[in-house]
């Protein structure tokens, strides 16, 4: 329940420090995306036991797959820093969120490629990419901290 309230905190705080921001930001950006891979691994789960695995695929399927997560890399970034833009603590969380949610979707290509029988080649290729894309959303999570602490523009006029 800690974590809950940690993000209820700084939601509610109407001026966070960057530390809660940050903290707050990536433990939200570390959970949707682990929820992500949980959900994957679920489904893939459930779909083993109404589908058999699959001998062999097209190498070539393989390396489209890995190449649309190659190149999902900075379609989330532009995605998540346009809506972390918006402004305030709301731009941030809803980058946070997009920037997640995209980053690890390669984990559905990693199961589609298991399912289908592909080399452990590809799929340690769709593992790095992934742990890659967790890398760089944690970071990037920190950045959108600073947007989050910045105070919106109709309350700096009434500030001043």
């Amino acid at each position: 329940m800690s974590v809950l309230a940690s993000l209820q905190r700084f939601i509610r705080n109407p001026k966070p420090n960057y530390g809660q921001a940050v903290q707050s930001l990536r433990l939200l950006f570390a959970l949707m995306f682990m929820g992500q891979l949980l959900i994957v691994a679920v489904s893939g789960s459930i779909f083993l036991l109404f589908v058999q695995r699959a001998s062999g695929t097209s190498p070539l399927i393989a390396q489209i797959l890995v190449l649309f997560a190659i190149m999902q890399v900075p379609v989330a970034l532009g995605v998540a820093t346009m809506s972390a833009r918006k402004g305030y603590k709301g731009g941030a969380l809803a980058g946070v969120i997009s920037l997640a949610v995209i980053l690890a979707s390669p984990a559905w290509y990693a199961l589609l490629l298991w399912l289908m029988g592909s080399s452990g080649f590809y799929l340690l290729l769709l593992l790095l990419v992934l742990t890659l894309a967790y890398g760089l959303g944690f970071e990037q999570s920190g950045i959108y901290a600073k947007l989050a602490i910045q105070i919106p523009e109709p309350q700096r006029d009434k500030e001043a």
